[in-house]
Protein backbone atom coordinates (compact mmCIF):
# COMPACT_ATOMS: atom_id res chain seq x y z
CA UNK A 1 0.00 0.00 0.00
CA UNK A 2 1.27 3.36 -0.53
CA UNK A 3 2.83 5.27 2.55
CA UNK A 4 1.61 8.98 2.93
CA UNK A 5 3.99 10.81 5.32
CA UNK A 6 3.82 14.12 7.24
CA UNK A 7 5.19 17.17 5.44
CA UNK A 8 9.41 17.16 6.86
CA UNK A 9 9.92 20.23 4.82
CA UNK A 10 8.49 23.54 3.64
CA UNK A 11 7.04 23.37 0.17
CA UNK A 12 7.07 26.72 -1.29
CA UNK A 13 3.82 27.62 -1.83
CA UNK A 14 3.04 28.21 -5.82
CA UNK A 15 -0.09 30.29 -6.09
CA UNK A 16 -1.62 29.27 -9.63
CA UNK A 17 1.42 28.78 -11.39
CA UNK A 18 1.21 28.41 -14.96
CA UNK A 19 2.53 25.23 -16.58
CA UNK A 20 2.92 25.23 -20.75
CA UNK A 21 -0.18 23.71 -21.94
CA UNK A 22 -0.63 21.65 -25.69
CA UNK A 23 -2.60 23.51 -27.50
CA UNK A 24 -0.23 24.55 -29.88
CA UNK A 25 2.09 26.60 -26.91
CA UNK A 26 1.31 28.86 -23.43
CA UNK A 27 2.44 32.12 -22.26
CA UNK A 28 3.81 32.01 -18.40
CA UNK A 29 1.63 33.96 -15.68
CA UNK A 30 4.23 36.26 -15.42
CA UNK A 31 4.00 37.50 -19.04
CA UNK A 32 0.64 37.00 -19.96
CA UNK A 33 -1.13 38.41 -16.84
CA UNK A 34 -4.32 35.90 -17.13
CA UNK A 35 -6.81 38.04 -14.73
CA UNK A 36 -9.78 35.68 -15.10
CA UNK A 37 -13.26 37.36 -15.96
CA UNK A 38 -16.56 34.99 -15.76
CA UNK A 39 -18.90 33.27 -12.35
CA UNK A 40 -21.15 35.19 -10.19
CA UNK A 41 -21.00 35.96 -6.89
CA UNK A 42 -22.61 32.96 -5.24
CA UNK A 43 -23.07 31.30 -1.78
CA UNK A 44 -25.51 28.46 -1.83
CA UNK A 45 -24.38 26.58 -4.64
CA UNK A 46 -22.65 23.43 -4.07
CA UNK A 47 -22.09 24.33 -0.18
CA UNK A 48 -19.07 22.08 0.32
CA UNK A 49 -16.81 24.43 -1.54
CA UNK A 50 -14.78 25.76 1.07
CA UNK A 51 -12.22 28.78 1.65
CA UNK A 52 -8.73 27.87 3.43
CA UNK A 53 -7.02 31.42 4.86
CA UNK A 54 -3.49 31.26 6.45
CA UNK A 55 -3.74 32.26 10.48
CA UNK A 56 -1.11 33.98 12.07
CA UNK A 57 -0.09 34.28 15.74
CA UNK A 58 -3.96 32.82 16.22
CA UNK A 59 -5.82 35.29 13.89
CA UNK A 60 -7.15 34.47 10.61
CA UNK A 61 -6.22 36.14 7.40
CA UNK A 62 -8.81 38.38 5.34
CA UNK A 63 -8.33 37.34 1.60
CA UNK A 64 -8.48 33.40 1.30
CA UNK A 65 -5.73 32.04 -0.63
CA UNK A 66 -6.82 28.75 -1.63
CA UNK A 67 -10.31 26.44 -1.92
CA UNK A 68 -11.22 23.07 -1.05
CA UNK A 69 -13.25 20.71 0.24
CA UNK A 70 -14.17 17.57 3.07
CA UNK A 71 -14.05 13.91 1.20
CA UNK A 72 -14.18 12.22 4.48
CA UNK A 73 -15.00 14.19 8.18
CA UNK A 74 -11.60 15.44 8.41
CA UNK A 75 -9.97 15.01 5.27
CA UNK A 76 -9.82 18.49 3.34
CA UNK A 77 -8.42 17.75 0.01
CA UNK A 78 -7.22 21.04 -1.74
CA UNK A 79 -3.81 21.48 -3.92
CA UNK A 80 -0.68 20.54 -3.03
CA UNK A 81 0.84 23.64 -3.77
CA UNK A 82 -1.95 24.85 -1.48
CA UNK A 83 -0.03 23.56 2.18
CA UNK A 84 3.54 23.89 3.41
CA UNK A 85 4.76 22.85 6.98
CA UNK A 86 5.24 25.39 10.08
CA UNK A 87 2.08 27.06 8.96
CA UNK A 88 -1.66 27.11 10.04
CA UNK A 89 -4.96 27.55 8.17
CA UNK A 90 -8.87 27.84 8.97
CA UNK A 91 -12.08 27.09 6.85
CA UNK A 92 -13.85 29.53 5.42
CA UNK A 93 -17.39 29.39 4.54
CA UNK A 94 -20.79 30.59 5.04
CA UNK A 95 -22.31 27.11 5.74
CA UNK A 96 -23.21 25.47 9.17
CA UNK A 97 -21.18 24.80 11.10
CA UNK A 98 -18.36 26.79 10.02
CA UNK A 99 -19.92 30.28 9.31
CA UNK A 100 -18.63 32.54 12.24
CA UNK A 101 -16.67 29.88 13.70
CA UNK A 102 -12.49 29.67 13.97
CA UNK A 103 -11.51 25.62 12.97
CA UNK A 104 -8.16 25.72 12.31
CA UNK A 105 -5.29 22.73 11.46
CA UNK A 106 -2.11 22.56 11.38
CA UNK A 107 -1.40 19.51 9.52
CA UNK A 108 -0.70 18.59 5.87
CA UNK A 109 -0.02 15.88 3.75
CA UNK A 110 1.02 16.59 0.13
CA UNK A 111 0.97 14.01 -2.86
CA UNK A 112 4.60 12.73 -2.90
CA UNK A 113 4.67 12.44 -6.64
CA UNK A 114 3.95 16.01 -6.33
CA UNK A 115 7.06 17.25 -3.96
CA UNK A 116 8.97 14.66 -5.80
CA UNK A 117 8.54 16.75 -9.69
CA UNK A 118 8.49 20.21 -7.91
CA UNK A 119 12.04 19.27 -6.83
CA UNK A 120 13.34 18.18 -9.56
CA UNK A 121 16.24 19.82 -11.13
CA UNK A 122 16.02 17.76 -14.02
CA UNK A 123 13.94 18.80 -16.83
CA UNK A 124 10.64 19.94 -16.39
CA UNK A 125 7.63 17.72 -15.74
CA UNK A 126 4.03 19.11 -15.27
CA UNK A 127 2.80 18.44 -11.79
CA UNK A 128 -1.07 19.12 -12.59
CA UNK A 129 -1.87 15.50 -12.21
CA UNK A 130 -0.62 15.21 -8.65
CA UNK A 131 -1.30 18.39 -7.58
CA UNK A 132 -3.74 17.47 -4.68
CA UNK A 133 -2.66 17.73 -0.77
CA UNK A 134 -4.74 16.89 2.53
CA UNK A 135 -5.46 19.36 5.37
CA UNK A 136 -6.01 17.33 7.90
CA UNK A 137 -8.97 17.87 10.78
CA UNK A 138 -10.08 16.37 14.02
CA UNK A 139 -12.25 13.43 13.85
CA UNK A 140 -16.01 14.41 12.98
CA UNK A 141 -15.07 18.09 11.93
CA UNK A 142 -17.28 18.34 8.57
CA UNK A 143 -20.86 17.05 8.77
CA UNK A 144 -22.24 14.30 5.98
CA UNK A 145 -24.08 17.59 4.04
CA UNK A 146 -20.97 18.70 3.41
CA UNK A 147 -18.62 15.73 2.28
CA UNK A 148 -17.89 15.99 -1.29
CA UNK A 149 -18.55 12.86 -3.28
CA UNK A 150 -16.10 11.93 -5.86
CA UNK A 151 -16.95 11.41 -9.41
CA UNK A 152 -16.76 6.91 -10.04
CA UNK A 153 -16.68 7.63 -13.79
CA UNK A 154 -14.18 9.44 -15.71
CA UNK A 155 -15.06 13.08 -17.54
CA UNK A 156 -14.69 13.70 -20.87
CA UNK A 157 -14.25 16.11 -23.45
CA UNK A 158 -17.38 18.62 -23.63
CA UNK A 159 -18.71 17.31 -20.65
CA UNK A 160 -20.26 20.33 -18.41
CA UNK A 161 -18.24 21.39 -15.32
CA UNK A 162 -18.77 23.51 -12.14
CA UNK A 163 -16.39 25.68 -10.80
CA UNK A 164 -17.13 27.47 -7.29
CA UNK A 165 -13.57 28.89 -5.64
CA UNK A 166 -12.75 31.40 -2.85
CA UNK A 167 -10.53 33.90 -4.96
CA UNK A 168 -10.30 36.38 -7.71
CA UNK A 169 -12.38 34.44 -10.55
CA UNK A 170 -13.64 37.99 -11.33
CA UNK A 171 -11.64 40.23 -12.24
CA UNK A 172 -13.49 43.14 -11.47
CA UNK A 173 -13.18 42.12 -7.94
CA UNK A 174 -9.50 41.13 -7.92
CA UNK A 175 -8.58 44.46 -5.53
CA UNK A 176 -10.97 42.91 -3.33
CA UNK A 177 -11.80 39.47 -3.16
CA UNK A 178 -12.10 39.17 1.04
CA UNK A 179 -14.45 36.48 1.44
CA UNK A 180 -16.20 36.03 -1.96
CA UNK A 181 -17.53 32.87 -3.12
CA UNK A 182 -18.09 33.00 -6.72
CA UNK A 183 -19.35 29.77 -9.01
CA UNK A 184 -19.18 29.29 -12.82
CA UNK A 185 -19.91 27.03 -15.07
CA UNK A 186 -18.04 25.42 -18.36
CA UNK A 187 -16.98 22.10 -20.56
CA UNK A 188 -13.76 20.16 -20.82
CA UNK A 189 -11.64 21.04 -23.78
CA UNK A 190 -9.47 19.04 -23.09
CA UNK A 191 -8.06 15.52 -21.42
CA UNK A 192 -4.38 15.71 -21.85
CA UNK A 193 -3.20 11.73 -21.99
CA UNK A 194 0.21 13.05 -22.23
CA UNK A 195 0.05 14.47 -18.78
CA UNK A 196 -1.75 12.05 -16.31
CA UNK A 197 -4.98 12.98 -17.68
CA UNK A 198 -5.16 16.51 -16.37
CA UNK A 199 -8.25 18.38 -17.26
CA UNK A 200 -8.37 21.72 -19.05
CA UNK A 201 -10.71 24.04 -19.56
CA UNK A 202 -10.80 27.54 -21.95
CA UNK A 203 -12.43 30.06 -20.47
CA UNK A 204 -13.07 34.15 -20.22
CA UNK A 205 -10.39 36.41 -19.81
CA UNK A 206 -11.20 39.98 -18.74
CA UNK A 207 -11.49 42.61 -21.18
CA UNK A 208 -12.11 46.29 -20.32
CA UNK A 209 -16.25 46.41 -21.06
CA UNK A 210 -16.84 42.55 -21.48
CA UNK A 211 -19.71 41.33 -19.91
CA UNK A 212 -20.22 38.59 -16.95
CA UNK A 213 -19.89 35.04 -18.78
CA UNK A 214 -20.74 32.43 -16.30
CA UNK A 215 -21.07 29.49 -18.95
CA UNK A 216 -17.20 30.28 -19.78
CA UNK A 217 -16.12 30.71 -16.22
CA UNK A 218 -12.62 29.40 -14.96
CA UNK A 219 -10.10 29.58 -12.08
CA UNK A 220 -7.90 32.74 -10.70
CA UNK A 221 -5.69 33.48 -8.05
CA UNK A 222 -6.51 32.10 -4.87
CA UNK A 223 -9.10 29.45 -6.33
CA UNK A 224 -6.41 26.84 -6.21
CA UNK A 225 -7.37 23.27 -5.14
CA UNK A 226 -10.64 24.14 -5.18
CA UNK A 227 -13.02 21.27 -6.69
CA UNK A 228 -14.04 20.79 -10.46
CA UNK A 229 -17.64 19.43 -9.88
CA UNK A 230 -19.63 17.34 -13.09
CA UNK A 231 -23.12 17.76 -13.17
CA UNK A 232 -24.17 16.01 -10.70
CA UNK A 233 -22.20 17.69 -8.60
CA UNK A 234 -20.05 15.26 -8.17
CA UNK A 235 -16.14 16.25 -7.53
CA UNK A 236 -14.30 15.49 -10.52
CA UNK A 237 -10.94 17.49 -9.96
CA UNK A 238 -8.44 19.40 -8.21
CA UNK A 239 -7.72 23.60 -9.73
CA UNK A 240 -3.85 23.82 -10.23
CA UNK A 241 -2.91 26.03 -12.57
CA UNK A 242 -4.23 28.92 -14.96
CA UNK A 243 -2.81 29.93 -18.27
CA UNK A 244 -2.86 31.55 -21.86
CA UNK A 245 -3.66 30.06 -25.27
CA UNK A 246 -1.43 31.87 -27.92
CA UNK A 247 -3.02 34.41 -29.95
CA UNK A 248 -3.90 32.06 -32.71
CA UNK A 249 -5.29 29.24 -31.21
CA UNK A 250 -7.29 31.54 -28.85
CA UNK A 251 -11.36 32.39 -29.70
CA UNK A 252 -12.25 34.66 -32.61
CA UNK A 253 -14.47 36.72 -30.35
CA UNK A 254 -12.56 39.32 -29.72
CA UNK A 255 -9.37 36.92 -28.20
CA UNK A 256 -11.50 37.26 -25.10
CA UNK A 257 -12.09 33.40 -24.78
CA UNK A 258 -8.63 32.41 -24.16
CA UNK A 259 -7.52 31.53 -20.53
CA UNK A 260 -7.03 28.02 -19.55
CA UNK A 261 -7.40 26.65 -16.48
CA UNK A 262 -5.71 23.26 -15.44
CA UNK A 263 -7.03 20.28 -12.92
CA UNK A 264 -5.53 17.23 -11.00
CA UNK A 265 -7.89 14.98 -12.30
CA UNK A 266 -9.18 12.74 -9.87
CA UNK A 267 -9.55 9.47 -12.02
CA UNK A 268 -6.02 9.34 -12.98
CA UNK A 269 -4.29 6.10 -11.67
CA UNK A 270 -1.65 7.59 -9.54
CA UNK A 271 -4.23 10.40 -7.98
CA UNK A 272 -6.80 7.94 -6.84
CA UNK A 273 -4.08 5.62 -5.44
CA UNK A 274 -2.91 8.61 -3.16
CA UNK A 275 -6.51 9.25 -2.35
CA UNK A 276 -7.27 5.88 -1.62
CA UNK A 277 -4.15 5.38 0.25
CA UNK A 278 -5.62 8.64 2.91
CA UNK A 279 -8.19 7.68 3.13
CA UNK A 280 -7.55 3.78 4.21
CA UNK A 281 -4.78 5.27 6.62
CA UNK A 282 -7.23 7.66 8.17
CA UNK A 283 -9.92 5.30 9.08
CA UNK A 284 -7.61 3.08 10.42
CA UNK A 285 -6.26 5.71 12.75
CA UNK A 286 -10.32 6.40 14.00
CA UNK A 287 -10.61 2.73 14.11
CA UNK A 288 -7.94 2.25 16.72
CA UNK A 289 -8.93 5.24 18.61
Amino acid sequence: MLSLKPLTFRLKLFLLQATCLTFGGCKTAENSNPSVYGGKEDYSILPRSLGLVEVINGVPGQHPFCTGGFITDRLFLTAAHCIFEGKEVAIVSEAAPFKGKFISSKTFFAAPEYLRRRESTGPFIDATAVDIGFVIFPQGTAPAALIMEIAPIPPKVGDGVQLVGWGANRQKDFEDITFKRHYGRNKIAKIDEKNGDKIVLVGITYTDGAPDDVDHASAGSGDSGGPLFNDKDQVIGVTSNIGTLDEKDSDTRDKILNNTSSYANLNFSKTRDIIDAIVAQYRSKANTN
